[in-house]
Order: C-alpha cells, then sequence, then structure tokens
C-alpha cells in the first residue's frame, strides 16, 4: 500500500476482533510515529503501549468511575449540572469506552516543557496561552504528527486504529494509572487491532472547498 492510498483509504475504526497484535507489529507502529517532524527536532511524544487485558480494562472503569463525578465537576460551572452531566455521560458511554475491547491500547503522551521563548515573553508580561498561540503551541503540532503516522501506519499493516480525544475530565487518574510523569502529560488513546467493521468514508469537502491558489 503506497502513502496516497493509505491516506485516503484509512478510516477510524471502533470496533474489533480479538486476535493479538503482536509485539513486532507495535514495534514497526512507533517506529513510524517516531519519524515524524517535530518543531526544532525536540521529538517531545512518549508512548505508553498497554497491551493486559486487566490494565485496559481498569482504564475503562476509572473513566466510568469519573462520570459518576461529573455533576460535582459540573457544580458552579454550569446552570444545571445533574441534566448536563447525563447528556455527557452519554457521549462518553459512546465515545471514550470502545477502546476497552482492543487487544492494544497505546497512550500518546506530549512533553509539556516551555520552549525559553516562551519563558522569556511570559517575563515580559505577555499572558501565558497568548505566549503559546503565538508560538503556535509546537509540541502538540509535532506530537499530531507523530500520532498520525501511527494511525496510517496501522492500516498500512492491515490494521484498524482511532484517534481518540482522552475524557478530559478522567486525565489526571488515568495518568497516574499509567505513571505519567511531569513534563508529560497524557495527549491520546489509541486502540489498536484487527478491524470488526468497514465503516464507509464520510463526507469531504472538495479541493475548491477548502483551497485557494495564489499564483
Amino acid at each position: 500500500m503506497d502513502t496516497l492510498e493509505a491516506i485516503s483509504t484509512r478510516r477510524s475504526i471502533r470496533r474489533f476482533k480479538k486476535n493479538p497484535v503482536s509485539k513486532n507489529v507495535i514495534l514497526k507502529l512507533l517506529d513510524a510515529a517516531k519519524e515524524a517532524p517535530s518543531g526544532g527536532n525536540m521529538q517531545p511524544w512518549r508512548f505508553i503501549v498497554v497491551r493486559h487485558r486487566s490494565a485496559i480494562e481498569e482504564m475503562g472503569r476509572i473513566i466510568r468511575q469519573e462520570m459518576v463525578e461529573l455533576p460535582k465537576f459540573l457544580e458552579g460551572k454550569v446552570d444545571n449540572p445533574k441534566s448536563v452531566s447525563e447528556e455527557l455521560a452519554v457521549r462518553y458511554l459512546l465515545t471514550s469506552l470502545f477502546f476497552v475491547q482492543a487487544p492494544v491500547t497505546i497512550a500518546v503522551c506530549v512533553e509539556e516543557t516551555e520552549p525559553p521563548l516562551l519563558t522569556s515573553l511570559v517575563k515580559s508580561g505577555m499572558d501565558k496561552y497568548d505566549a503559546a498561540c503565538y508560538l503556535g503551541f509546537t509540541n502538540v503540532k509535532s506530537a499530531s504528527a507523530a500520532t498520525e503516522n501511527l494511525l496510517l501506519a496501522a492500516h498500512s499493516l492491515g490494521l484498524g486504529a482511532c484517534w481518540m480525544n482522552i475524557p478530559f475530565f478522567a486525565k489526571d487518574k488515568l495518568e497516574n494509572f499509567l505513571h505519567v510523569k511531569r513534563p508529560y502529560s497524557l495527549f491520546a488513546l489509541i486502540p489498536i487491532g484487527k478491524p470488526d467493521h468497514a465503516p464507509q468514508a464520510p463526507a469531504k469537502l472538495g479541493i475548491h472547498d477548502i483551497s485557494v491558489f495564489v499564483e
């Protein structure tokens, strides 16, 4: 499978067969991820490969438990925390727990170390978020490139994967369980396995809808 074919045929997979994924294959995926470009060649990514069934199930349990705590988290932040938390819980059940059935889940972590220029801007009086915007969130972009490499490599090897935005209400507990230490922070979860469905390609905007040529 060439690169352009992999890009055009890759799909987000949310149902997996029970077939195991060998360590050699996982190493190939990580090798592809580490070849991604990164700002200043800082390579601000780290990967935690979770293969043990009980560990994956515990991650799911942590997320479910934190769903119960959602009303407390939302108190003072929204007018009706119970109603909002119920709606969020339904969405999270559909979008944040399917990884439990995958034979492998890779946790992507990103380094939060601040580049010297950002520190300098903050010391000069600029708001930290504004400074990060000004510098372009380099580490986040770098980790995103590594994540996409991993997804494409998985597809090219006949595997399914999905880039999951972790449920951030459970981020601290998941980091504690996975022993994520600062300056690293949990960035994404990627379940991987043999696909058990074949999703249709979602509608995409046309090239002329998304581009302008300056000639």
